[in-house]
This record gives C-alpha cells, sequence and structure tokens, in this order.
C-alpha cells in the first residue's frame, strides 16, 4: 500500500511523480499487488494533473482534514484486519484495471482534445492551424541564457531517422536553441548528458535493447530525480516490452503508438502543413502519423523554454 501525501511541492518533485506513476501501475493491474491511496492535501494547488485524477482522491484540504485523516485511517486498520465497511469499500474499490500505458494515452489524446476538439478536426486541410504558434525565433522571448544549456538527443542507431526529423523541427521553429544533434564520441556523450539543461530520450525496444542508450536513459532518469527543474524528456518510438517495467513509469510527452495520431489521418483526414512535409526529407520517410507526433512533441519542448509571458 502507498499512501501518496498530495501537495504542491509533491506535484513538484520528479521522485514523488515517478514513485506516483509506479504505484499507479500496480495499482491498475488486473490482480494488483498494491493499492494506492492519493490524500490531497494543499488548497493552493489550481489544477490537479491529469494522472491524478485517475482513480480516487482523499479529499483533506482545509477544514475536511482533520475527517478525512481519520476516516482515511480507520478503513486502511479495517481494510487490514479484513473488515468490511462504507470507507473500506470507496477507498479499495477495484480500479479500471487499465495498464498504465493505457492510462498514459489516454492522458495524451485529452491533452490534445483540448486546443483541436474532434468536432473541428475535418475541416483542417493545413493541420495544425495555429502552427505560428509553434514558433520561437525571437531570442527576447527565450528564458534568461543562464537557464538554457544544450538539448541532448539520445537515440539508437535504428531510430535516427526519428531523431534527425525531430531536430530538423526543433531549427526550424526555434533556431537559437542549442540542440546537439549527436555527440562526436561516447565521452563526449557523457560530459553533454551531465550538463544538458534538458535530455531528449527517443524510447523505443531498439533504446531498451541498447547498453549506451540504457546508460543515457539513466544518467537523465538520476539527473531528473535531483535538480531542480525537469531534465528528461521521453518520446515514446513504438509500443514498447513490458521488460524492464520502469520504461512505463516515467511520462512520455508524446508516443508515435498513440492512436490518435492515425486516427486525425485516417478518419479526421486532416492534410498536414506543407512546410513540415517538406522538412520530412526522403532520407527519414517517416509516416504522416509519425510526422504529427514528433511535431507535437518539438511544440512541446520549445514551450518548456518560453517566458512564461511570451
Amino acid at each position: 500500500m502507498l499512501v501518496a501525501m498530495v501537495t504542491k511541492d509533491y506535484l513538484k518533485s520528479p521522485v514523488c511523480r515517478e514513485e506516483f506513476n509506479l504505484a499507479l501501475a500496480k495499482h491498475s493491474q488486473k490482480n494488483r499487488d498494491l493499492t494506492l491511496i492519493p490524500i490531497f492535501l494543499d488548497e493552493d494547488v489550481q489544477d490537479i494533473p491529469l494522472e491524478f485524477k485517475q482513480i480516487k482522491l482523499v479529499n483533506a484540504v482545509g477544514k475536511s482534514f482533520k475527517s478525512a485523516i481519520e476516516s482515511t485511517a480507520d478503513a486502511i486498520v479495517s481494510y487490514f484486519n479484513k473488515e468490511s465497511t462504507k470507507n473500506t469499500k470507496e477507498i479499495f474499490a477495484k480500479s479500471s484495471e487499465k495498464n498504465i500505458d493505457i492510462v498514459q494515452e489516454d492522458l495524451r489524446a485529452f491533452q490534445l482534445s483540448k486546443p483541436y476538439p474532434d468536432k473541428s478536426r475535418k475541416p483542417y486541410t493545413d493541420f495544425p492551424p495555429d502552427l505560428d504558434s509553434f514558433f520561437l525565433r525571437d531570442s527576447k522571448r527565450l528564458k534568461p541564457a543562464n537557464e538554457i544549456n544544450n538539448i541532448v538527443l539520445s537515440f539508437s542507431s535504428n531510430d535516427k531517422k526519428y531523431a534527425k526529423f525531430f531536430y530538423g523541427l526543433m531549427k526550424y521553429f526555434a533556431p537559437s536553441l542549442p540542440v546537439v544533434e549527436e555527440a562526436a564520441s561516447a565521452q563526449e556523450m557523457r560530459h553533454l548528458l551531465d550538463n544538458a539543461t534538458k535530455i531528449v530520450t527517443f524510447v523505443s525496444p531498439n533504446y531498451i535493447e541498447s547498453h549506451d542508450c540504457i546508460e543515457d536513459f539513466n544518467i537523465a532518469l538520476c539527473r531528473h530525480r535531483t535538480e531542480k527543474n525537469p531534465v528528461i524528456f521521453p518520446i515514446q518510438i513504438h509500443s514498447l516490452p513490458k521488460k524492464p517495467s520502469y520504461f512505463h513509469t516515467v511520462y512520455y510527452h508524446v508516443s508515435t503508438a498513440d492512436a490518435v495520431w492515425s486516427s486525425l489521418i485516417m478518419q479526421s483526414r486532416v492534410v498536414i502543413n506543407v512546410a513540415i512535409q517538406e522538412l520530412n526529407d526522403i532520407e527519414y520517410s517517416l509516416s504522416e502519423p509519425d510526422i504529427l507526433a514528433l511535431l507535437f512533441a518539438a511544440r512541446n519542448l520549445i514551450d518548456c523554454f518560453r517566458k512564461e509571458d511570451g
């Protein structure tokens, strides 16, 4: 059992978020061996992240604190004493039995539906319609230089076409951002990983089979857990094998495996902006769903470097 005491600081902590996602993955299994009980304590939090809304939150904010804590504690004691009460039934109710990958995909689809609702997609013959908002060409709109070091790409050589296309998108939309496409040596890569502001990992079955890539990922994850600002920016390329399981506990900003990208092309019949299509060199030959996925991954990464008023 994991009781998560959710506060503003908890939500800001990469370690706590990772711990929560791991617990959520176990909690959501059909024959779960762990129960997750999130208790919400902080009334200063205006926007609860979507992954925290996948299971029942115990509201212990303000005047509700004493009664919520007491009833939750009583329910936990009753549960271990194998006693059935109203509180135990509510808190220990069966989950939706979604695995963590489906939960993440649902969250990403929801995030995309906010700026591009389903009913408004069909007319799009120049998608995305707000492409101008992707650009960050004015250095005055960037965060201060002392907050930006290199952005490093970590990928398997078998997935190089995804990284190269992503690199092209970054240089097209935000030419001032220092993106390192590829290190000249393993030693240089270690130095870059130790100092990068963001490490973009293209996690795929090929990536997971590579010792060098796993080392990159672990360095990024270690820094992500210990530094003030999030370091790792993971992108999922294709569906991942079940093991190692810790690759499923990080939140992927974008996954090319999500059904939404194919749905946009095949069902909504959106047409990708011609300028973006031209970046898809013959050398890459990425599918249209993959182009869309990486396009929005680039947008999400660029947004990390915008001034809040820019």
